[in-house]
């Protein structure tokens, strides 16, 4: 869902040069969803989303390309400012640093991937200075938080902050409303009779033969009204208005 991916990922955007004591699950989900999006960028690429001149062709590769290159700045901005209060972020880095060479050799995602190779390579090598003999998770963030002391400011190739607005969209109700009687119709203690109250999503953007033109937003509330109005709860004997 990119609505839904686009906005998570803008609002966590916002965030990034505030974010501290990363939980090690959302750490872990973050690089984990950055290997997925890489992936599938990886292959569509090799399908030849692109003709001979580098010009894209196939828009999912637009899609998930921009959705690497915004997982990429939102990790360079955590490791920019605040490092040192996510060890866990640190961990989830070394733990998957082989994943990071598939972006080496790609020019759009190269300066994204710098700073993070920058970490990897530091802390790996503090690692290997502790020369632990079968660390366990514990052992090691206890040396990512002891080198984090250590950790040189101005080390990391700046970014200009991220910052996204929100933008509602003209027609906003086309997925909200659908969305939000969903809701109602599943999880509500109201009864609904299955013959009339159809959801929402199944009306909305139909083109109505007699009109020749999608049901507008008056239309849209004038159905839910309608049917409020004429859906007799059974069980208790009153309307849904």
């Amino acid at each position: 869902d990119i609505y839904f991916h686009t906005n998570c990922l803008a609002s966590l955007a916002n965030m990034s040069t505030n974010i501290v004591n990363t939980h090690s699950i959302v750490a872990q989900r973050i690089i984990s969803l950055l290997d997925m999006a890489a992936k599938r960028y990886l292959k569509l690429l090799g399908k030849g989303g692109a003709d001979s001149t580098g010009e894209v062709v196939d828009p999912d590769l637009v899609v998930y390309g921009d959705l690497v290159a915004l997982l990429l700045e939102i990790v360079n901005s955590v490791l920019t400012h605040t490092l040192k209060h996510n060890p866990q972020l640190v961990y989830a880095l070394l733990h998957r640093r082989d994943m990071f060479a598939q972006f080496r050799m790609l020019a759009r995602f190269g300066d994204l991937v710098e700073n993070i190779d920058t970490v990897i390579t530091y802390f790996h090598a503090k690692l290997g200075e502790a020369d632990l003999k079968m660390p366990s998770a514990v052992d090691v963030l206890k040396v990512i938080e002891q080198a984090s002391k250590t950790w040189p400011a101005g080390k990391l190739k700046p970014f200009a902050d991220l910052k996204f607005q929100y933008e509602e969209e003209e027609e906003y109700s086309l997925f909200f409303l659908p969305y939000v009687w969903s809701l109602v119709h599943k999880h509500s203690l109201i009864y609904w009779d299955e013959d009339k109250a159809r959801l929402i999503q199944e009306i909305v953007g139909v083109r109505m033969e007699m009109w020749g033109r999608p049901l507008g937003v008056a239309q849209v509330w004038g159905w839910l009204e309608w049917e409020a109005a004429n859906t007799v709860d059974e069980s208790f004997g009153w309307n849904l208005r």
